[in-house]
């Protein structure tokens, strides 16, 4: 879907930040930071990010400039946007947002999971990340800002309670600053391993590489079964939609929260519970009895 696009958009938006304060650069920064946010809702944290980086490193009368020019990008391209939302949709941000955020306690506690799942299903990166954050302390500005986004980004997938998906989706934007930090990382410690005196780094990185290996043969298991989860998931969904099909008519209607294969094979109406597709259930919240839901817990 419009993953990779997003995450193009992110990471370059990002990545222009730092290849020189040029006028130029500025202004094509700010316009892909603001494509992300018009593309995915969250990317605005990546527009935000262009200001706090432009205030922390200049400071407020410096960077007024570079302000300007951003906030002025950021006008240009989402006011027009917001009035043409607020007359079609009569409101500013889409189903998908009152679909998948509420303030429940609840829903913070299953991103907590989420996030769990992830780094278990890689744990051998994740644990490098943490590894890499405490041991290399000569990293680049372009890798500490990327540790910067990674945990806002981080605590974003928390806040919205993740996704029922086991393909861990909601992690793609942030797959090249985990890269950038890992690979940085290494080759700050790889360089002085040759050096005579320094076999106390070189033991130490060996202890390292063990543990990581054994933490990948331990996620390899620990994915495996998710990922059965999610094929069961997709064919019990087309399984259903062609019993259905050869049951009963396609004047019929099928309401369904995860959609997927069901609204893929079936020849039926589909009614989304989630509310993606209907502002009023999506702005409702769950009605619970002993035999009925109504709407969802998000």
């Amino acid at each position: 879907l419009e993953g990779p696009f997003f995450t193009l958009l992110c990471f370059s938006s990002f990545s222009l930040l730092f290849a020189g304060r040029t006028k130029r650069n500025i202004i094509l920064s700010a316009i892909l930071s603001v494509l992300a946010a018009l593309t995915r809702p969250e990317g605005i944290i990546f527009f935000s990010f262009g200001i706090f980086y432009y205030l922390l490193e200049d400071g407020f009368h410096k960077s007024k400039k570079n302000l300007t020019i951003s906030l002025s990008v950021f006008v240009i391209l989402v006011f027009p946007y917001i009035l043409w939302c607020l007359w079609y949709y009569n409101d500013v941000v889409p189903n998908t947002y009152y679909a998948k955020v509420s303030s429940d306690l609840d829903q913070v506690k299953e991103g907590f999971r989420y996030c769990y799942r992830f780094i278990m299903s890689i744990s051998h990166i994740s644990l490098f990340l943490f590894i890499a954050y405490f041991l290399f302390r000569q990293l680049s500005k372009f890798t500490h800002y990327s540790q910067v986004i990674f945990f806002l980004f981080l605590s974003f997938i928390i806040a919205i309670g993740g996704d029922f998906m086991f393909s861990y989706r909601f992690f793609i934007p942030i797959m090249p600053f985990m890269v950038f930090i890992v690979i940085e990382s290494i080759k700050l410690h790889f360089p002085r391993l040759n050096e005579k005196h320094d076999k106390k780094r070189l033991s130490h990185l060996s202890w390292v590489v063990t543990i990581l290996i054994c933490f990948n043969l331990a996620s390899i298991s620990f994915l495996h079964k998710y990922e059965i989860k999610n094929y069961k998931m997709l064919e019990n969904g087309k399984q259903t939609a062609l019993y259905l099909n050869q049951k009963y008519s396609k004047n019929y209607k099928i309401a369904a929260s995860a959609i997927g294969a069901l609204g893929y094979y079936s020849e039926m109406t589909i009614i989304d519970i989630l509310g993606l597709t209907n502002k009023i259930i999506a702005q409702s919240k769950a009605l619970e009895g002993k035999d009925y839901l109504i709407s969802h817990n998000r």
